[in-house]
């Protein structure tokens, strides 16, 4: 049997867990879609290069718009695409490549979002509705974030929620040895060692949590807050600490390649982001069982109960983000449990193979009237030469 050809396309600068959302997704869907990756070297090729070490398709486009969404439909009409599916990790992105599937005249064009809807520019917002009415599926990772598409004006027949997941292995990791992964960051065995993984942007409130930590100062023991990730705000982080009298307490790792012997390393995983979709980062924090904390936003409270797995504190306010770390630290029996309550929750609702199922549902459904149409052909051309016909 043939399969499908489906193309998993992203124009975003920075795919990290909205990369990590597609790789799952493409091996979850490899045994049905014949399944490309395909993004600009912008900001894909780490992404791509994942996706070819695990043995799935790649395509690396140009890096002008113009020319990007012209060789993008070219290619698409080559290869035969019946599926392709955009993800933007914001409204602004990704359009132009819409509008080359359009011109490539793909059956099956899908969409997620792995924000909510932030767009305010009337000139985005208006190209953003026009978009709406070249797809077939828009997809939101969470149900938060799809409320704010439907405020937006996204026709309610036009949006699916699918969560976020991580993938099954995700949840039972190798198990390392703690005390080395310490040692070889240079943190006391005795110390407290909090985490933070996410790209160093606004959005991530690391400044918050710099805050925070220097709050915690004063505390008996020793808490080392440890930041894996890049992006433009480093060197203000940096300066930060160093301001508030703290740098020798806190470790900017840049990225960092085994993020589960951090996590194993660590006794609290915090998300101070000032907005999210569905953050994948927490999700795996909480597979590995480490206790989260995180604020109350789009995606967070939905992946967390408060006071069973995890505690979620308001945006931007420091002060209550420290005294909910302190909370966590201080109490080693709550800590076991909230962490033993997320993993909980994890492997019940929050799994890549609940992901892809229910993305493949939609594929399908969209798929069937065009396969249904194409049969019809077939059949009518097969009539027309037959001889006597």
């Amino acid at each position: 049997m043939v399969r499908p050809r489906l193309c998993l396309f992203t124009a975003s600068p920075a795919p990290s867990g909205l990369g990590l959302h597609m790789l799952a997704l493409a091996r979850g869907l490899g045994d049905r879609y014949d399944v490309t990756i395909v993004a600009s070297p912008t900001g894909g090729l780490p992404l791509l290069a994942r996706a070819r070490a695990a043995g799935i398709g790649v395509k690396m486009l140009g890096s002008e718009s113009t020319a990007e969404r012209e060789e993008l439909s070219g290619w698409l009409v080559r290869e035969g695409i019946e599926v392709f599916h955009d993800h933007s990790g914001i409204g602004w992105e990704g359009i132009e490549a819409i509008e080359a599937a359009i011109a490539a005249e793909i059956p099956v064009i899908v969409r997620t979002e792995h924000l909510p809807y932030l767009l305010t520019d009337e000139v985005q917002v208006a190209r953003h509705r026009r978009m709406l009415g070249m797809l077939h599926a828009m997809i939101a990772v969470s149900a938060g974030a799809g409320a704010t598409m439907l405020a937006a004006g996204v026709p309610s027949s036009l949006l699916h929620v699918v969560r976020n997941g991580i993938a099954d292995a995700g949840m039972e990791m190798p198990r390392s040895d703690p005390g080395a992964t310490r040692r070889e960051l240079g943190i006391p065995p005795e110390a407290r060692l909090v985490l933070n993984v996410g790209r160093l942007t606004p959005q991530k409130a690391h400044d918050i949590l710099l805050d925070a930590s220097a709050v915690l100062k004063g505390r008996s023991d020793e808490v080392w807050l440890v930041i894996a990730g890049i992006g433009p705000e480093g060197l203000a982080l940096e300066k930060q600490a160093r301001a508030l009298g703290i740098a020798d307490r806190v470790m900017l790792l840049g990225t960092h390649g085994d993020v589960p012997r951090l996590l194993q390393a660590a006794d609290l995983f915090v998300l101070p982001s000032r907005f999210e979709g569905l953050p994948l980062s927490l999700l795996e924090a909480m597979a590995a069982r480490v206790p989260v904390v995180a604020t109350r936003v789009i995606g967070s409270e939905e992946v967390i109960q408060h006071g069973r797995s995890g505690l979620l504190v308001p945006v931007d306010d420091a002060p209550a983000l420290a005294a909910a770390i302190g909370s966590v630290l201080d109490d080693p029996q709550l800590a076991r449990r909230l962490g033993a309550a997320a993993y909980d929750s994890v492997r019940r609702d929050f799994s890549a193979t609940r992901m892809v199922a229910e993305t493949a549902a939609i594929y399908d459904e969209l798929l069937a009237p065009w396969e249904a149409r194409r049969t019809r052909a077939g059949r009518i051309a097969g009539i027309e030469e037959t001889p006597g016909h």
